[in-house]
């Protein structure tokens, strides 16, 4: 049996429609239902970010429980060993630099004022470790030379056409 869409006006099975609260099924098809919603939270977001924190807020228990379960699900073992691998690889990063905050934060070092590269001020300054078995060896530079230094150069390739 077909039933038709109020806003497309295409003619749909019914199970293209979502039920109502009431037993009824919705007047608008999916697709433009979903369309509908879409295009009410990008008119207003501040509602939709109000509504999912209230829905978060009274079904706290059920939402952690979900999102444990999702995050010890398996989904795929090759993504598993990648995130597996990417965290052995970054204990030695974290401990770092968890160490050296703890002690800037204690008054131990004081981080400077300019970059070390290229002596500029006014951006925020970062430490960049060259050895993470060495967290107090730091070279201080801003966030753009620290960012040319961590980019990875590409090599000189030529593009035939």
């Amino acid at each position: 049996m077909l039933k038709r869409c109020s806003m497309c006006g295409e003619e749909k099975p019914r199970d293209a429609f979502s039920p109502t609260g009431r037993g009824y099924l919705d007047s608008r098809c999916r697709p433009c239902n979903n369309a509908r919603v879409k295009a009410a939270h990008r008119k207003n977001p501040v509602r939709k970010i109000l509504y999912d924190r209230k829905r978060y807020y009274e079904n706290r228990e059920a939402e952690l429980k979900r999102h444990s379960e999702w995050s010890k699900r398996d989904v795929c073992s090759k993504n598993a060993a990648r995130r597996d691998r990417y965290a052995d690889g970054q204990k030695m990063a974290v401990l770092a630099r968890n160490r050296l905050q703890r002690e800037i934060r204690l008054g131990r070092i004081v981080r400077p004022d300019s970059c070390s590269k290229c002596g500029g001020r006014g951006r925020r300054i970062e430490a960049h470790h060259a050895d993470y078995s060495k967290p107090f060896e730091v070279q201080w530079l801003c966030s753009v030379c620290h960012g040319a230094i961590r980019r990875i150069p590409l090599p000189n390739i030529e593009f035939v056409l």
